[in-house]
């Protein structure tokens, strides 16, 4: 019995790798990859975290939201232990930026169970703002 055990082991280290070849292609304009991709390459960014048993994702991206010099930045809440984005879908969204006073996204944080945003004002300064999400209003709520 040990002989063929150790015969097994032996064949077993042996044994050559089995190479996994994946096939990637190029995208080819005017076909359905080349809208997705046209649609993918004005994301600049994205975040995604969790608190509680809510999912959130912020998107950074050029749209026609914002300017030359600014980016459009977006915040999706999941439903509640559903996750958030592709077939998930999302329960809520806001627009972080451009608004009047904020022109870009700088970071994300959580902080004592809420969603702690660092953005640059439009003349440049550094702004941070605490929200918390109510999902019976489906509303973001500006925290002290």
């Amino acid at each position: 019995m040990p002989k063929l055990s150790l015969a097994l082991i032996f064949t077993a280290i042996l044994l050559p790798a089995v190479s996994v070849h994946a096939e990637v292609k190029g995208v080819v304009p005017g076909t359905e990859a080349y809208g997705v991709a046209n649609d993918a390459s004005a994301i600049s960014r994205v975040v995604n975290f969790k608190i509680g048993t809510r999912d959130y994702k912020i998107v950074s991206l050029d749209s026609k939201l914002n300017g030359d010099v600014t980016m459009t930045t977006l915040l999706f809440v999941g439903e509640e232990n559903m996750g958030v984005g592709g077939a998930a879908g999302y329960e809520a969204a806001f627009v972080l930026s451009p608004t009047e006073m904020v022109g870009s996204f700088k970071s994300v944080a959580v902080l004592r169970g809420q969603i702690s945003v660092t953005m640059y004002s439009v003349e440049g300064k550094v702004i941070q703002a605490n929200y918390s999400y109510d999902s019976k209003n489906k509303n973001l709520v500006e925290k002290p």
